[in-house]
């Protein structure tokens, strides 16, 4: 797919993020990224020394993970580039149908595991943020040519995922994750909500340019 069209499906995600409620056209991808988010939450509170108590994902696309001790700063910061790490690893594999399916099996897999390790969310909102990134995959395995689609929308969607949660990222809460970030690092919590941003989109846009376009088989020469 030519760097053009992956610009055009990026432009188009952010788009309906923009625009107030337009965004739940994206509501399973978005259900997926507050699963990445708060998975990733969890898993560097645990890699870094902490217990997780809940890690729940509501309907509403918001979430929470709780925990007791770990590291605040990494554990805060976690949450909002996980999706963005994602996503701009499916959109960097775009041009291998193998490994889109590969990413959106492991994405699957880590929300389930995540769901059974950690209790919390409804079983209705972990089933679509499960049943989503693996029904994606079969899609490209039934119709591989469909992989740079696939990869570029669903990328682009968990990658602006903070677009359409844009409102809490900038609202200071005592338990945001700006907040926490504010006070672990120091600064405004706005401007790490602004950094935050900047990253998750610069980390798209790179893979977006710099993700190789899928070969054309060569034919044989007798």
């Amino acid at each position: 797919m030519p760097v053009e069209r992956r610009l055009a499906l990026v432009a188009a995600v952010a788009g309906l993020y923009a625009v107030p409620y337009a965004g739940y056209l994206l509501y399973p991808l978005l259900l997926v990224a507050t699963s990445i988010h708060e998975l990733a939450h969890a898993v560097v509170a645990v890699l870094t020394g902490g217990t997780v108590a809940t890690m729940t994902v509501r309907a509403d696309g918001s979430g929470l993970t709780t925990h007791v001790g770990g590291a605040a700063g990494p554990i805060a910061l976690a949450g909002p580039l996980g999706p963005a790490v994602v996503g701009a690893l499916l959109v960097a594999v775009a041009a291998r149908p193998a490994r889109v399916r590969g990413v959106l099996v492991a994405v699957a897999a880590a929300v389930l595991l995540g769901a059974l390790a950690w209790t919390g969310a409804s079983a209705s909102v972990t089933g679509v943020a499960i049943v989503t990134p693996a029904g994606l995959a079969v899609v490209t395995w039934r119709w591989p040519a469909t992989q740079g689609e696939v990869a570029g929308a669903g990328g682009a969607a968990l990658g602006l995922a903070w677009l359409a949660g844009r409102e809490a990222l900038f609202t200071a809460t005592a338990t945001s994750d700006t907040s926490q970030l504010a006070a672990a690092y120091g600064g405004h919590p706005t401007h790490w909500a602004i950094t935050i941003g900047a990253a998750s989109s610069a980390a798209l846009l790179l893979a977006v340019v710099a993700s190789p376009r899928a070969r054309r088989p060569q034919p044989r020469r007798r």
